[in-house]
């Protein structure tokens, strides 16, 4: 639709959740999809009243019974962390790496969770693993695990030693000589003192089936370092037929030049990067639509970015058995907090944005989790939004921890309406 970003003629309704019992309000938490309707939170922070607050609970949130469950689990958990990344291995164990803790720095550890007998482990593993870091992006691939980019001490730099006055705020702290300066990760961070620190751009992934650790090697146009980036696999389209999850779709983040809105793909099997849209870190959020006749879709606004704003603690989540990407939330240029839905085609990369969103919507907030379930295999889809941080004002924030289910089938209809005349269901004709 030219140079712009279009608007989808579709409305979507938000419903906001009173469910009792729930974790209390957390950003830079994780959130994986148990299925049948049922979510696992781990950690996350906050900060009241100035006083800044890490957690290593587990609580489970049940979308069909409207319950939330405080998990009493076995064994040794996790240190309390923020910016820590989880994922669901085929075995039913949750996989936890990394994060930043107030009392140990900046952190590579390992831990994973049977989410049968709820108990937690520390496997011993081989390898590499990655550097200490948080905000990394994870996605796994069978019983793999990858790791990429995130924020932490040099490589060279020694082990974090304990922290010492924790940081409240979004913000994490870089070095200029003698100088501290905010910068732009996510949660309660740690100060540790005399050491370097840097932003990742290294791929690693975990064996869950053998326990190692190894750094994978990409070629290509690799994304610049950087954090608090977000990430959807999507399936091949070769022939019109789902091969599997085969590449990986990058969009924004934080690197050492700033927010950033520029998009990656990377090929799962040859492990090449490429730009797919260089950043454009002046783009603004898209102007209201003014109506069309197309039921597809109601055209670019003028002067429209072909891209979302440039943001960092934004979420995104892949529409089930499709090649569309949701991205919701993060944080921009001026630290505003974005609302919109907006919906990439990731066979012609080209973004859209949602043209109605009605019901009770999150406000406006980064570092939240965004997840797309389904709660039996025929059942439309639902997006689950819980969590995150807002109005960031002088270092102080507002937490959330309030739950909000917006049913996507009016936005897969669309696409199912709208899909292209050659039979591929890759729905290039919507945007």
């Amino acid at each position: 639709m030219g140079a712009g970003m279009a608007k989808l003629s579709v409305a979507l309704t938000s419903e906001l959740l009173a469910i009792p019992n729930a974790p209390l309000p957390r950003e830079a938490h994780s959130t994986v999809d148990l299925g049948n309707g049922r979510l696992l939170v781990f950690g996350g922070g906050s900060s009241v009243d100035e006083e800044a607050e890490q957690y290593n609970d587990v609580h489970i949130l049940d979308i069909g019974q409207h319950s939330w469950t405080k998990v009493k689990t076995k064994g040794t958990p996790p240190a309390p962390r923020t910016g820590q990344t989880a994922a669901l291995l085929p075995d039913g164990r949750v996989f936890v790496f990394g994060g930043c803790s107030m009392d140990s720095g900046y952190l590579n550890d390992t831990h994973t969770l049977d989410t049968s007998t709820f108990t937690w482990t520390q496997p011993s593993t081989s390898g590499s693993p990655p550097t200490p870091r948080d905000k990394h992006t994870s996605f796994s691939l069978g019983s793999k695990v990858y790791i990429f980019g995130g924020f932490g001490p040099e490589p060279e730099s020694t082990t974090p030693e304990a922290a010492e006055e924790p940081v409240k705020g979004l913000d994490d702290l870089s070095s200029e000589g003698d100088e501290w300066e905010t910068d732009d990760e996510g949660g309660p961070s740690a100060r540790p003192g005399g050491m370097d620190f840097t932003w990742f751009n290294d791929l690693h992934v975990f064996d869950a089936s053998t326990g190692e650790w190894r750094e994978v090697e990409t070629t290509g146009q690799t994304p610049s370092p950087r954090a608090a980036a977000a990430a959807v696999l999507v399936p091949s389209s070769e022939s019109g037929q789902s091969a599997g999850p085969t590449r990986l779709i990058l969009f924004g983040g934080r690197d050492s030049a700033g927010r950033q809105n520029d998009l990656y793909s990377l090929d799962m099997s040859s492990f090449v990067w490429k730009q797919e849209r260089p950043s454009n870190p002046a783009s603004a959020p898209v102007a209201e639509s003014q109506g069309s006749e197309d039921p597809a879709t109601a055209g670019p606004a003028p002067d429209a970015p072909a891209a979302p704003a440039a943001r960092s603690f934004h979420s995104m989540a892949l529409l089930p058995g499709t090649a569309f990407g949701l991205l919701y939330g993060g944080v921009g240029l001026k630290n505003e907090n974005f609302q919109g839905l907006d919906v990439l085609n990731t066979e012609t990369m080209d973004w859209s944005s949602v043209g109605s969103l009605e019901g009770t919507w999150p406000s406006p907030r980064g570092a939240c989790s965004t997840t797309v379930i389904q709660e039996a295999p025929e059942s439309s889809p639902k997006m689950v939004i819980f969590g995150g941080s807002s109005d960031w004002e002088g270092g102080k924030a507002g937490f959330h921890n309030d739950v909000f289910v917006t049913d996507l089938a009016p936005l897969m209809e669309l696409l199912k309406k709208s899909e292209s005349a050659d039979g591929n269901g890759n729905a290039r004709q919507v945007m």
